[in-house]
């Protein structure tokens, strides 16, 4: 995925490593790499489909899971605070599945446009298409176990809080599904994002076009003339 910095400043870790560094515009994120978007900071990530993910301010994702199967591009990440908005290709015949994964939620769609919140409540709106919403439970052998599935629709939004996750582990029905607020829609984040995604091409780097200035960067930094050491 190719980073395009709008605003602000970025941090990205490498798979492996223990440390964050500076994401400008041009950086590549790979499955494995981490990247955390600072406050008042804005960033894009544009993949090899065409697909589009935008974070706003304050947000930390890790990207756990980027690969092809069955002709259909699959992309998972693990949100750990923030708000994202996914947006798929234009192309109908590209397919892409978007995981998200929180401590007490994953969110699963195919070929969609939504947004993830996960503030004091965990919130997910759909534009386009349909999401599913699992509800979860860590179960003492270690392992997940889905509580209950909610589908989410077009014009449609998820808002679970701790009391309603509560209230899930204790079996019960509580209210999740609501119409997008007006605060939703009157928000700049939607205002942006809605200007973005109807825009022909966003001023963001294709991944094709960052992997050159990578190579770029690599090849001058190789070829730099070597200082000589000094003579005692």
């Amino acid at each position: 995925a190719a980073l395009t910095v709008i605003s602000g400043r970025a941090e990205m870790k490498v798979w492996g490593s223990q440390d964050f560094v500076s994401a400008p515009t041009g950086s590549i994120l790979r499955e494995g790499d981490a990247l955390k978007v600072f406050p008042s900071s804005r960033v894009s990530l544009t993949f090899l489909n065409g697909s589009y993910l935008r974070t706003d301010a304050d947000t930390l994702l890790a990207f756990t899971g980027l690969r092809t199967k069955d002709g259909q591009d699959e992309m998972d990440l693990l949100m750990e605070y923030g708000d994202v908005w996914l947006k798929k290709p234009k192309s109908e015949n590209v397919k892409i599945a978007f995981t998200i994964t929180t401590d007490d939620f994953t969110v699963n769609s195919v070929s969609t446009v939504f947004a993830v919140s996960k503030r004091q409540d965990f919130r997910v709106r759909v534009l386009q298409g349909n999401v599913d919403v699992h509800v979860e439970e860590k179960v003492e052998s270690g392992k997940t176990n889905v509580i209950e599935t909610i589908p989410v629709s077009v014009g449609q939004e998820f808002i679970a809080s701790s009391e309603t996750l509560q209230a899930f582990r204790e079996r019960k029905a509580p209210e999740v599904i609501f119409a997008h607020s007006d605060s939703f829609r009157q928000g700049e984040w939607y205002a942006w994002n809605m200007t973005q995604d109807s825009e022909a091409k966003e001023a963001t780097l294709s991944v094709e076009e960052a992997a050159k200035e990578e190579t770029k960067a690599v090849t001058a930094v190789t070829q730099a003339p070597k200082t000589p050491a000094a003579s005692t």
